[in-house]
């Protein structure tokens, strides 16, 4: 049974050769720089790990793997930074590796930032001849070959964090240079760096603020190589002040329980037990990683930090409040200054017009005293000065039939308000002379404002205007400038106290 094991691990280590080169580990949710540079720094917090990890424990060889991490940021806006060390054995095989990355953090919106990162570093590949087995001791190309051979790599990546949700892509051993060991053969004695493609998922489900939280994650890892690609799948609960726990299902591998304590502010600590899912998992021996995070600057200030922040983000929510009334202050000033010109629009020249008409038809009442000539005023009375026919009975008659239907016709429904141009009987936005109580640039604000009028027992609703962007707030709409003004002018019969003024949408 142990040799079948043996056989089943370098099977195994086969198939990570060629697929599968980089360290891998079951805590780097926790240093995800490690794998995608653009991520370094993007806490805003500078930190220092230690890892190590022991793989398949009841094989000899099997991989065994140590790192430490330093991850900070230059500044919590932009710049991240991180430094990774490593030392990876699998059997006879040791690698050494140092890295150095840059990040860049755009801040695209309030909630939106995109990063991008770039790595580079050196790989140290030897092979460890103290335990290599052979036949013949002196065989040429172990005689010629040397130890360690060194290459120059880089890693690349970008992540894109919307609100609580995260994307990241990378590319590691982005040069894929091969590292050899001896050209003196038919065939080269080498080892092939290829390219390792990741993509990264999470997103943060927040159960109490930042102090408690839920992460599902999900990580792919593929190569160039053609093997198929590896996918961890799995879910972290954070408690910021006591700790952590979580799982995770690695593809063609197992099953990962991690468990985390946070000792103090500054100082955590993590244990990973892997459970494999092959047949023949109970001669593989088990699987650990732990971990140990030290965290420069304490939470407290962290805390104070983000008080600060809370504050002036109020202190912005309150300017721009301030701001909002500035600029109603000032439509209502522009309104005002306009007021006069509206007024002396061709609509008033009409009105004129007919005060001309009504004051002849005076005349003509004033001149008919025998009561005829009053009913001449009455045919000319659009002005209701034509009641001044005073002996002409049935003129003054007439007069008041006509006068009492053009009020009619003038002052139906609440001075010209038809339950068709009520807010809640037109398509907010469209075309035609809007009766509007307010306007904000913050759609929070206006309905604000419609829900006050409407306690008031009127109908109201909002539009936002797609030339300013503004939120207006209106009361009815209609189809020409005179009904509405009629309506503005008298505060919809005398009962709405507060300002209003006349909108146009084209």
């Amino acid at each position: 049974m142990k040799k079948i094991a043996i056989i089943a691990l370098f099977l195994m280590s086969g198939l990570m050769m060629k697929a599968q080169q980089i360290p891998l580990y079951s805590q780097y949710y926790f240093n995800p720089q490690i794998y995608n540079p653009a991520l370094s720094g993007s806490e805003g917090v500078t930190e220092a790990s230690i890892f190590h990890r022991r793989q398949w424990s009841g094989v000899q060889g099997s991989p065994e793997t140590s790192a430490l991490t330093l991850n900070g940021a230059l500044n919590t806006e932009k710049v991240g930074y991180s430094i990774y060390l490593f030392k990876d054995v699998t059997d006879i095989i040791e690698r050494y590796g140092v890295y150095g990355s840059y990040a860049y953090h755009l801040k695209l919106s309030d909630k939106t930032v995109l990063s991008f990162g770039l790595a580079a570093g050196v790989i140290n590949n030897g092979i460890n001849q103290a335990g290599v087995t052979v036949t013949h001791l002196n065989d040429p190309i172990l005689l010629s070959s040397i130890d360690n051979r060194t290459a120059f790599d880089m890693n690349l990546g970008a992540n894109l964090k919307v609100d609580n949700f995260q994307f990241g892509a990378s590319v590691v051993q982005l040069l894929g240079a091969p590292i050899k060991y001896s050209e003196n053969f038919a065939t080269d004695v080498e080892y092939n760096m290829i390219r390792h493609f990741i993509f990264s998922g999470k997103y943060n489900v927040e159960i109490k603020g930042d102090d408690m939280r839920l992460e599902p994650m999900v990580l792919v890892r593929a190569s160039e190589t053609g093997v198929p690609a590896q996918i961890d799948a799995g879910a972290y609960f954070r408690a910021k002040k006591i700790g952590w726990i979580g799982a995770m299902f690695r593809s063609g591998y197992g099953v990962t329980a991690n468990l985390g304590y946070n000792i103090n502010d500054n100082l955590s600590v993590g244990y990973a037990h892997d459970f494999s899912i092959k047949s023949f998992a109970s001669s593989l021996g088990t699987s650990n990683e732990v971990m140990l995070t030290y965290r420069f600057g304490s939470n407290k200030e962290n805390e104070r930090m983000k008080n600060e922040l809370k504050k002036i983000k109020r202190d912005q929510r309150r300017i721009q409040e301030e701001n909002e009334e500035l600029i109603n202050d000032k439509f209502d000033e522009l309104r005002d200054e306009l007021k006069g010109n509206l007024e002396n629009q061709p609509t008033n020249q009409g009105g004129n017009t007919g005060n001309q008409d009504g004051n002849a038809g005076s005349q003509d009442g004033n001149t008919g005293n025998n009561g005829n000539t009053g009913n001449n005023g009455n045919t000319g009375n659009n002005g209701n000065t034509g009641n001044n026919g005073n002996t002409g009975n049935q003129g003054n008659a007439g007069n008041n039939q006509g006068g009492n239907q053009t009020g009619n016709n003038t002052n139906n429904n609440q001075a010209g308000f038809g339950n068709g141009q009520t807010a809640d009987n037109v398509t907010p936005g469209s075309t035609g002379f809007y009766l509007v109580a307010g306007v904000f640039s913050q759609k929070e604000n206006a309905i604000s404002l419609a829900q006050k009028i409407e306690r008031q027992g009127y109908q109201v609703s909002f539009f936002q205007d797609r030339n300013n962007g503004y939120f207006y707030v209106f009361l009815a709409k209609f189809n020409n400038y005179n009904e509405a003004n009629n309506v503005k002018s008298n505060r919809i019969d005398g009962k709405f106290s507060e300002e209003l003024w006349i909108k146009e949408v084209k």
